[in-house]
């Protein structure tokens, strides 16, 4: 996993717990990454003109500018979630596919997803918004249909 960018939520615990003052060894074992890599983080973040608690309310794109300088995310999360929604109910009328929904993506955005990417990140959405429920309950205590 060597000099790979960390998602951005491990960056912003990262960032959150060096606001609190935690360890290294303590961010390390949370946040699930090596000490050097804690250290390189700090460091670099030490070097910015902003408090690290400015660098907690950066938005995403200018903290991964920050990170990695000159990176331009693909696709932005945000737009393709926004899409899904719509997608999600264009989905069940009649003769739409994700191929249409993809073809008018890609239209609409010139720096899009493949189609297997496009289809790739609808399926993690989907599963994203499964929701599920335990029930728990005393076995013959109440009659359930």
């Amino acid at each position: 996993m060597a000099n790979q960018i960390l998602s951005m939520n491990k960056l912003h615990l990262n960032l959150r717990l060096l606001i609190e003052g935690k360890s290294r060894r303590y961010i390390s074992r949370t946040v699930s990454f090596s000490r050097n890599t804690v250290d390189k983080y700090a460091v670099l973040f030490g070097t910015q003109p902003y408090s690290l608690t400015e660098l907690y309310k950066l938005p995403e794109g200018e903290l991964h500018e920050i990170v990695q300088p000159g990176y331009k995310p693909k696709v932005s999360q945000l737009q393709l979630q926004e899409h899904f929604n719509l997608a999600v109910k264009e989905l069940k009328k009649v003769g739409i596919t994700k191929q249409h929904l993809w073809g008018n993506y890609k239209a609409e955005h010139t720096n899009s997803p493949g189609y297997s990417q496009y289809c790739h990140h609808f399926k993690k959405y989907l599963k994203s918004q499964e929701l599920s429920f335990v029930f728990d309950h005393k076995a013959g205590d109440k009659l359930m249909d």
